[in-house]
């Protein structure tokens, strides 16, 4: 692929306060969430089990006319999350807001997912409450969600359209490139704003035949209608994710830009070998060599060799010319049925390759196995049969 022309893009800044534009909403993510393609909002836990933490990436949204499957590549935003879910029986972690929250848990009558979002230094720190799920058997479920390293980047953003704007959708978001520190406090801002305060009540109501809400989807089993303790903690970093991008959709200053396109290059082939392959393959490509260096120099042992052993490799590799010189050898008839058990093969018996010495006056020798004493070795630049 190349960078090749440019497409009219919005692209978000943090360099103003931040504007309650009213929209998105919280709702609107949900619906949205339901439709989220692969990687569109970057690398989340939930797809990646290697990992130990999300890292949303928010990619420019493109305005413009593309084809399908191309890359959009322009200034955006990465931002890390990391969330850990357990079942507890205080309500100590809201601190001075503990009254209001077991308040709104007591008065809650569907699933309902409490927040108490605050800055600390130089993160954001969300403690939630999932009410109405039933997975502590009484007690609370409680998630806490810590949001770092709000960075400025270069993003490569993957798109599928049928040829209109309003088709685009964002399939993978990816770092390209990574900048400076973005103020984590414009995001602190513009997450409240979303959410509506630093205590904050979401209702998350079941879709058709009890589905959960698609804010949960990937925190759930694959059917979608409980949440699944091993996968909720990534799950919850999902959550966070889509409302990080409303948030900035919503109150970042949204800017013209005009962003790099990349498409398939016809006529060149880019091939990325991971570093760990390269080292095997280097490996590899060493035992080779040495194996070959090995027989290179077996070779040479035969072809500077006084005395010839073709015959002898010949008479050990080809079952015919084997046969034939046993039928015609002085000793066939030790050979003969030598693979019965009632046989007895004499095992004094010592035999050589070689030319016969009633041959040697000949122009031509007559190979032959014989004892010792009546064979002669071949000889370089003689003809025999």
């Amino acid at each position: 692929r190349i960078d090749s022309g440019t497409l009219a893009c919005t692209v978000y800044s943090s360099e103003a306060s931040p504007v309650d534009r009213g929209y998105p909403t919280v709702w609107t993510e949900m619906g949205a969430a339901e439709f989220l393609l692969g990687d569109s909002i970057g690398m989340m836990r939930a797809g990646y089990t290697s990992m130990n933490k999300s890292v949303h990436v928010m990619p420019p949204q493109l305005t413009d006319v593309a084809l399908d499957f191309q890359h959009v590549i322009g200034p955006g935003f990465a931002t890390d999350l990391a969330s850990n879910c357990a079942c507890t029986d205080s309500y100590q972690s809201f601190g001075s807001f503990a009254s209001t929250v077991q308040s709104l848990f007591n008065n809650q009558d569907n699933k309902t997912i409490i927040n108490y979002t605050r800055l600390d230094s130089q993160r954001i720190l969300v403690t939630s409450l999932l009410a109405g799920f039933g997975n502590c058997n009484g007690s609370l479920l409680l998630c806490d969600t810590v949001i770092t390293n709000h960075r400025q980047a270069i993003v490569s953003a993957s798109i599928k359209t049928d040829g209109t704007p309003a088709s685009i959708a964002i399939t993978g978001a990816h770092i390209r490139s990574e900048g400076e520190q973005a103020p984590i406090s414009y995001l602190h801002d513009s997450l409240l704003i979303l959410l509506g305060g630093t205590i904050s009540s979401i209702s998350l109501p079941d879709m058709y035949l009890n589905v959960l809400n698609p804010l949960l989807w990937r925190g759930s089993y694959s059917h979608f209608q409980t949440l699944s303790p091993s996968k909720l903690d990534a799950g919850i970093e999902t959550l966070f994710a889509i409302l990080l991008k409303g948030s900035i959709q919503r109150s970042y200053l949204a800017l013209p830009y005009s962003c790099l396109q990349n498409i398939p290059h016809p006529s060149r082939v880019l091939v990325q070998i991971h570093p760990s392959l390269s080292v095997w393959c280097f490996l590899f490509l060493a035992i080779q060599a040495l194996g070959l260096a090995y027989c290179l120099v077996c070779c040479l042992l035969w072809l500077t060799a006084t005395r010839p052993i073709n015959p002898a490799v010949r008479l050990t590799f080809d079952r015919t010319f084997y046969s034939h010189m046993i039928a015609r050898s002085a000793y066939a008839q030790y050979f003969q049925g030598a693979w019965q058990s009632q046989h007895r093969f004499p095992t004094d018996l010592i035999i050589a390759v070689g030319e016969s010495k009633t041959t040697v006056e000949e122009d031509i020798g007559v190979i032959s196995i014989h004892s010792p004493d009546n064979i002669q070795p071949f000889c370089k630049g003689r003809s025999y049969y």
